[in-house]
């Protein structure tokens, strides 16, 4: 009994001493270790040169070659320190710097290869990114400078909006007037005598027209940037029809002020001829505004 008891302690300690004498190598303490890939970890890169180095100093601590797996193992430094790893093959290497402590050695380092690049494709790498930049530069400026534009045009349309609704009034109501002007002679050139009160009409007509004339040229003349508010907005078509405008204000200023009796006693091609500024005028404004009056 008292045997087979010394037996199994002493094959105990026979297997205890095994345990230190024949150690496992990838078990061993302090040992740094990693894998060497290409694109993805299916693909371990064998055969591959792994060089450490002592950062310091840039001394070689240990070298080995990868495993047919990428796998790799070098020894343990002697002390902590910091150091590098650099792994080559292809003549592309990848390097990794780490602090190596003995208590906490790196382990299972994923190292993967730098992409094959040539001297041509660097340069044509280094030119599109510094385009791409450049495009990226006048893009965000194409950009501010439209929304600057909009945004101007925008201020503009709300000025042309309120600088023709200014004068819009006066000239609906001078045209009104006009209308009232040519029914007055009509019914003079339909009267057989020439009839007084058939005049009297069509003078009061005629100071009704200068009335509403002097108002419209009033409200004209206190808009002096109205021009370039219909210049930005309109352009030529807005700018033409606009002086167009104005001269027919002057004709008909012309008219009511020298001699308005010369549209009674005219023949009826004259007197449209006298009366043309009036449909200038409406013309010309339908024109400004972009649409009928």
């Amino acid at each position: 009994m008292r045997k087979r008891r010394r037996l199994r302690e002493l094959a105990a300690c026979l297997l205890l001493a095994m345990a230190y004498v024949v150690p496992c190598r990838g078990a061993a303490a302090g040992e740094i270790t990693g894998v060497f890939y290409k694109n993805d970890l299916n693909q371990p890169l064998s055969g591959a040169l792994v060089a450490l180095y002592r950062l310091d100093d840039n001394l070689l601590a240990d070298f080995t070659y990868t495993l047919d797996n990428g796998r790799f193992t070098l020894k343990p430094p002697s002390a902590e320190g910091q150091f590098y790893l650099v792994a080559t093959k292809d003549q592309l290497s990848r390097r990794v710097d780490f602090h190596y402590n003995p208590q906490n050695p790196p382990t299972n380092l994923m190292i993967q290869q730098p992409q094959d690049q040539s001297a041509f494709a660097g340069w044509v790498k280094y030119i599109w990114e510094k385009v791409d930049s450049v495009v990226q530069v006048l893009i965000g400026i194409l950009l501010g400078l439209v929304f600057k534009w909009r945004d101007d045009r925008k201020k503009a349309r709300k000025a042309f909006t309120r600088g023709v609704g200014v004068i819009k009034v006066p000239v609906e109501r001078l045209l009104d007037r006009y209308l009232r002007m040519k029914e007055s002679i009509e019914a003079f050139s339909r009267s057989s005598d020439g009839s007084g009160e058939r005049r009297a009409d069509y003078v009061l007509a005629v100071g009704e027209v200068k009335e509403t004339l002097l108002e419209l040229q009033k409200d004209v003349g206190a808009r002096s940037d109205l021009e370039d508010i219909i210049y930005d907005v309109r352009k030529e078509i807005g700018f033409n029809s606009y002086l167009t405008f104005k001269a027919a204000l002057q004709a008909i200023e012309e008219l009511t002020n020298s001699n308005p009796d010369a549209v009674l006693t005219s023949t009826p091609d004259a007197r449209a001829e006298l009366l043309k500024p009036f449909e200038e005028l409406r013309e010309s404004f339908r024109k400004l505004q972009g649409h009928p009056v």
